[in-house]
């Protein structure tokens, strides 16, 4: 068996361009059928063929997602137009879905929409912009507000006025960056009653 193989990986190095040209005029003249085949195939062993593809995809994961990055740019791209048009009808024809799959989203990662508005605020104001979490800002400030000085109580909730609340040093309204240096611990009552004026900009320099 092992000299039988061997002979057909001889055979094969040797003759490769002609078994190609051989194997695409034998898909050509036969693709109904191959379709009929696969397709009984696929469903027969369906199991065997998601383990394979998962133990493939672990072994090639750098290699796929630069083949996924290379070809979707390029699909669309030549595609733009009609993608466009298939995304707007299904938002119009799939609307409540989408909204209940948001709101979904929004409730389970409430960290990664924070920081997905917190960039596009500070794009629309034209100032810079550094991710970071709410988390990270209350721990490094210790939970205590950098405008009254008083702890800031973990368990109470917006709107409550001694809630927790992130204040930006300079507003982003008076071009300040969104980013960890501009940005403290408050209650949500101090950082309404600071409204756009510079409080606290020791930090900046700290």
């Amino acid at each position: 068996m092992k000299i039988r193989n061997e002979e057909k990986r001889i055979y094969y190095q040797a003759n490769r361009e002609k078994i190609k040209v051989r194997v695409k005029a034998y898909q050509k003249a036969n693709i109904e059928h191959l379709k009929v085949y696969r397709k009984k195939y696929r469903e027969k062993n369906t199991d065997k063929i998601k383990v394979r593809a998962k133990a493939w995809y672990c072994g090639n994961i750098d290699k796929k997602r630069e083949y996924n990055k290379v070809y979707h740019s390029a699909y669309y791209q030549l595609n733009k137009e009609t993608l466009k048009a298939h995304r707007k009808a299904y938002r119009q024809a799939n609307s409540n879905k989408i909204k209940i799959r948001d709101k979904i989203y929004n409730q389970l990662n409430p960290e990664k929409i924070a920081i997905r508005c917190r960039k596009r605020k500070a794009l629309r104001l034209g100032v810079g912009h550094e991710p970071y979490t709410n988390n990270y800002i209350f721990n490094r400030d210790r939970w205590t507000c950098q405008l009254c000085g008083e702890k800031i109580n973990k368990r109470l909730k917006w709107p409550n006025p001694r809630s927790k609340s992130l204040d930006h040093i300079v507003p982003l309204s008076k071009g300040g960056n969104d980013s960890p240096t501009n940005v403290q611990a408050s209650h949500l009552r101090c950082n309404m009653s600071k409204h756009a004026v510079n409080k606290g900009q020791l930090r900046l320099f700290g």
